[in-house]
């Protein structure tokens, strides 16, 4: 080991060990708001509780934000403006009518997010999350959008692809499981055509593409393909070039370690795989080898609420 390497490595090891000692003093506080730093490296090597040393994120995509209710404004029209998938918002307010929320009233967007687990990708898309995030060469997420995913009945399935074919202003075939809903076959392009303006086909059947419904965006609604909004998959759509890896997973807690505290994003199980959701999030902590260096307090209270906003669980006060 050289002696660059050696003085790198005895400075995450110091850290962690000072910020261990300290977080078994006090509780935690809920964090509103953190900032990307462009300048850090993407992980840390968490040495977690069973000593072993742990990849953890060490930044966020994004900031959250502040938005006062305007007259006519509805949770979707607000999900929207702010580039978030309507369950995102509707989680985190679920008393709050979509169509008629209070007029003035301060809410919290949560737009920030700790980049899902995976390797070799270029694009990841997260199930638990309605999200899809784009990854640079370095493994660096460098952006990220909402998306509409498959039902119950034709979930999206999880796996590894790449991106076959690229087109413009497709033509929407009528799947053989929907054929007995509609009286063609095909449809052209046009406002009408369920696939929006573009299409990302990957190696199976199933494609990242616009759509005709801008409000079904953060919902389990399609028939296994991915949905965007269609000013996000125009954007996407210049980005992506064939032969790209796409990583489809289903990660509804993710854990980063962002200067000197823990954080984590809890989502709903949407295709409810657990069927003892808080067993999951233990099971989950101990695999990040963060058993005894969380508020547990705090952790489960997450666990519970499962709105898909960052929460810090750290042990000692911010």
């Amino acid at each position: 080991m050289d002696t660059g390497t050696l003085k790198s490595n005895t400075r995450i090891l110091t850290r962690i060990a000072v910020v261990c000692i300290v977080k078994l003093l006090v509780p935690s506080v809920v964090v509103l708001s953190m900032a990307v730093d462009n300048h850090a490296s993407d992980e840390t090597l968490f040495r977690g509780s069973g000593n072993a040393l742990i990849p953890l994120p060490i930044y966020l995509i994004g900031t959250e934000k502040q938005h006062r209710v305007s007259q006519q404004e509805t949770l979707l029209d607000i999900a929207r403006n702010y580039r978030l998938g309507f369950n995102e918002i509707a989680d985190l307010y679920p008393q709050l009518d979509p169509w008629c929320p209070p007029r003035g009233r301060v809410l919290r967007i949560p737009s920030a997010w700790i980049p899902p687990d995976a390797k070799q990708a270029d694009i990841v898309i997260n199930i638990a999350e309605c999200r899809l995030y784009l990854f640079d060469r370095n493994g660096r997420a460098t952006g990220t959008f909402p998306i509409s995913i498959g039902g119950p009945e034709s979930p999206t399935p999880e796996g590894d692809f790449i991106i076959k074919t690229k087109a413009y202003q497709p033509t929407w075939t009528v799947p053989p499981s929907l054929t007995h809903k509609y009286p063609f076959s095909s449809l052209p392009p046009g406002p009408g055509n369920p696939l929006g303006d573009y299409w990302l086909g990957l190696e199976s059947h199933y494609g990242i593409h616009g759509t005709n419904s801008p409000w079904s965006i953060g919902r389990a609604v399609t028939n296994g393909c991915i949905r965007l909004y269609p000013e996000d998959i125009a954007g996407l759509f210049s980005l992506v070039s064939r032969g790209m890896r796409v990583q489809i997973v289903y990660e509804p807690i993710k854990f980063a370690w962002i200067q000197d505290r823990i954080i984590v994003e809890v989502h709903r199980d949407i295709y409810s795989k657990f069927h003892n959701f808080k067993q999951y999030g233990v099971q989950r902590l101990q695999q990040k080898g963060l058993t005894g260096l969380v508020s547990m307090p705090e952790y489960l209270r997450a666990l519970d609420q499962k709105n898909g906003a960052i929460a810090d669980v750290s042990l000692s006060p911010k």
